[in-house]
């Protein structure tokens, strides 16, 4: 696996942690104020920071895929 390689895994890796927290973070909130779930994911999917993250997690994997490739893998 070459640096670039590993860079990506490790920059994937910790924006779905950062995700997860969010999600998490807003679910346990939206508990304590007794929101729906379902509302609250609703809302989450569209969450402008979410939709960047996941924009960027896509973005990395494609990244990491055409490094894979051109390095005959």
């Amino acid at each position: 696996m070459s640096e670039e390689q590993i860079s990506l895994s490790q920059a994937i890796a910790e924006l779905e942690q950062y995700r997860q927290r969010l999600i998490d973070d807003t679910v346990a909130i939206a508990k304590k104020v007794k929101a729906s779930k379902k509302d609250t994911m609703a809302r989450l999917e569209k969450h402008p920071e979410i939709v960047k993250i996941d924009s960027m997690i896509a973005d990395f994997r494609n990244r990491e895929a055409a490094t894979l490739t051109s390095n005959g893998k």
